[in-house]
């Protein structure tokens, strides 16, 4: 299985240069999207079409996941603990989870076409003493709870989640101060089996299909803090770089193609841009479409891809420390990120909660609630 690498953390201006050339000596092209210059304004757009419902019970969450099947469903994780709702806000199911959640998915990882919630939670500003915690609920009931076993970790903090195409379920999760490990999960088990580790990995997805699939890392600053992000595919004995993408903050999986979310860390609250683009694997190149260049009070976090406003092709909803925004998959750089929320929203989950073929956004934050586009 061949291995890309995103990463996260560029800082400083952006300047055109050649494609870089990984260990394996290769050199990759890629298709460059419009040029954009830091100069360029792009304020925070108008809401669009559509509403957005404040709901108490969303307000104070860390992170969210909502799944349509096979009942309606949304989990919210709050610092020790978790809770399952139904649309309506009446709780479902709830249970304890000691530390602050860095991971809130509902994914089928046993194979029974029904999802699961997989959780992770370590260390944070409010768990300063807690430990590495990942879980796996039956989505038959919610009630039993499966822990799995990381390993030993000199930072107890899980990254992120992903299923590849054969139904595996992968989890990053740091195993030292600035190494993260890449593990796979058994759910019926209970076990984990480390794959390989790698420096600072900040996300995971998917790219590819079948035996093109490709396992997708999201690094923090690639191998040195401070320099300029790069895109790399594992190889065999190696790694090959890809064209920089200024730096990955946030990324997520598409019917085999990725979306990412880049832009510099430096004074993000004052300068703050950041690039929404598409990375798509053709036979002999990456194609990369840029989407959406949006100004805000920071970088993104976490991306969501979904059928936002049942027109059958499939949004972008972008969330960090300012309002959610949306973009067409399908842009071109050209239309502006969208604002779903006024308030800051923290995380995002996108489900068509009510079976109307348009998906919801349900948002955390400091502005919780569930935006419609009917």
């Amino acid at each position: 299985m061949l291995v890309l690498v995103a990463a996260l953390g560029c800082q400083g201006e952006a300047k055109k240069k050649k494609p870089a050339t990984g260990q394996s000596g290769g050199e990759t092209a890629a298709k460059a999207g419009p040029a954009l210059e830091d100069g360029i304004p792009s304020p925070w757009p108008a809401k669009p079409d559509g509403r957005f419902e404040s709901k108490p019970w969303l307000a104070d969450g860390l992170r969210v996941a909502a799944s349509a099947a096979p009942s309606p469903v949304v989990a919210v994780a709050r610092v020790n603990k978790i809770t399952l709702y139904d649309p309506s806000g009446k709780v479902v199911s709830d249970f304890d989870m000691a530390g602050t959640p860095q991971v809130l998915e509902f994914l089928d990882v046993d194979g029974d076409g029904v999802p699961e919630l997989v959780a992770g939670a370590g260390l944070g500003r409010e768990t300063r003493e807690a430990t590495t915690r990942f879980v796996v609920a039956d989505g038959k009931g919610w009630t039993q709870i499966k822990t799995i076993d990381l390993g030993q970790s000199e930072r107890h903090q899980v990254v992120d989640v992903a299923v590849d195409g054969q139904g595996v379920l992968w989890v990053a999760h740091f195993v030292s101060k600035y190494i993260v490990g890449i593990s796979t999960v058994d759910a019926k088990a209970g076990t984990a089996k480390r794959i390989f580790n790698r420096r600072m990995v900040g996300g995971i997805g998917f790219a590819g299909s079948g035996d093109a699939e490709r396992l997708a890392l999201a690094r923090v600053y690639g191998d040195a803090r401070g320099k300029h992000g790069l895109v790399e595919i594992k190889i065999d004995g190696g790694f090959e770089a890809l064209p920089s993408l200024r730096g990955a903050r946030a990324m997520a999986s598409h019917q085999g193609s990725l979306v990412v979310a880049d832009g510099w860390h430096r004074e993000y609250r004052a300068k703050g841009r950041a690039l929404i683009t598409r990375l798509m694997p053709r036979p002999k190149a990456w194609e990369r479409q840029v989407l959406a260049y949006v100004k805000g009070p920071s970088g993104y976090s976490s991306l969501r891809v979904g059928d936002i406003d049942g027109d059958g092709k499939a949004e972008v909803v972008a969330t960090g420390d300012g309002p959610a925004v949306a973009v067409p998959l399908d842009a071109t750089g050209e239309l502006p990120a969208r604002a779903l929320s006024a308030g800051s929203a923290a995380h995002a989950a996108v489900a068509d909660l009510d079976g109307d073929g348009a998906s919801e956004v349900v948002i955390v934050g400091s502005e919780g609630g569930i935006w419609r586009s009917k």
